[in-house]
Formats: C-alpha cells, sequence, structure tokens
C-alpha cells in the first residue's frame, strides 16, 4: 500500500504523535494534546506533506514541497523557509507573548499544490517562566508584553503634591506578567 497525490500539511506539536491511515479515527491524522510552552523557549514543530488520509507523502517534488511556518505571536521571529525531505521537516521556534495561538504553514512556492493550504495547528498555550525583573508603569503607560521595551505611551506630567498610582509588575524577560504573593517597595527620587 502507497501514499495517494499530496493534499495537505500537517502540524505536530510537542506532545502530538502522527497516526498514518487514521483519517476517521482521528480528525487531524494525529493523537495527544500540545504541551504547553514557556515564553522565551525554543521548542520544534514538525511538518508533514501528506496525503487525504494522513499518510506521509516522501516523494514531493523538491520545487514544490517548500514550507513556510508563521505564529500569530506579534513579536515572535519566523524562522526561514525549510523544505520537505522525504515528506517531513521540523521548525525551531520561539514564542515570546503569553497567549493561546494556532502555528500555521503553507506551501511557498504553489497555493494550489497543497488544495488545503494553510493548514494550522490545534491550540497551543505559551506560558511565562520564572519572573526575572520587575515593570514600572506610570500614568501614560501601558504594558505591551513580548515587546522589546514591554510598554508604550509617554509619560504623563503630574502636578506637584498630588498622589497618583503607579503599577509595578512582576515579568519574565518578555514583559510577560507572572502573578504571585510579592512585595515591593518603591523609591521616588
Amino acid at each position: 500500500v502507497t501514499h495517494t497525490s499530496p493534499n495537505r500539511l500537517q502540524v505536530i506539536l510537542p506532545g502530538e504523535t502522527a497516526i498514518q491511515g487514521k483519517w476517521n479515527v482521528t480528525p487531524y491524522g494525529k493523537t495527544g494534546t500540545p504541551d504547553p510552552q514557556t515564553a522565551g523557549t525554543l521548542f520544534t514543530v514538525t511538518v508533514n506533506g501528506v496525503d487525504i488520509y494522513w499518510n506521509k507523502v516522501t516523494s514531493l517534488p523538491q520545487s514544490t514541497s517548500t514550507i513556510k511556518i508563521e505564529t500569530n505571536d506579534l513579536y515572535d521571529v519566523h524562522p526561514a523557509n525549510r523544505a520537505l525531505i522525504d515528506g517531513s521537516t521540523t521548525f525551531s521556534i520561539v514564542m515570546v507573548t503569553v497567549s493561546t495561538y494556532s502555528v500555521v504553514v503553507g506551501s511557498e512556492a504553489t497555493v494550489n499544490y497543497y488544495p488545503n493550504d494553510p493548514n494550522s495547528s490545534e491550540l497551543l498555550t505559551v506560558v511565562p517562566g520564572a519572573k526575572s525583573k520587575l515593570q514600572v508603569l506610570i500614568p501614560g503607560e501601558t504594558q505591551v508584553p513580548g515587546s522589546s521595551t514591554g510598554k508604550t505611551g509617554n509619560p504623563q506630567c503630574q502636578p506637584a503634591g498630588q498622589s497618583f498610582m503607579i503599577n509595578v509588575n512582576g515579568c519574565v524577560n518578555y514583559w510577560n506578567t507572572v502573578t504571585g504573593d510579592n512585595s515591593v517597595k518603591v523609591w521616588v527620587y
């Protein structure tokens, strides 16, 4: 028994396993649940070129098997496009913003080569790591997790002698807030 013609791309996240030929048992040709990933930590995504029954198609033309991968994390860096070798390839990804995402793949060469492009993954949860720094937000500033500065806006001038609120967040390296019970002391110079 051999595979049929290429039909789609299959995304396998950490915690999932591909199952070939099980089109009517597992809806996406795989089992398992995606493992949560820690913001800022490298993980691997596998992409398979498959037929309608989720069998890996190992004899793809090199000119039409280059794959791109994207996420909707605004601050991650998408890896370079890669060719499918023997019907499969892997991408190393670092996502930096805590949220829930889909990983989307597509054929770089011809949109019609895989009729169901782009294909996406199951939902992937990105969680914060250990607290590593504090972030101070004063009026006029807004937190932007995942960005290089962690915030946007311009500090607003405050009248002398009047109190105003500041926010102090415990954060990981990518400015994602980490909750917990901690005490913070603030000095004004």
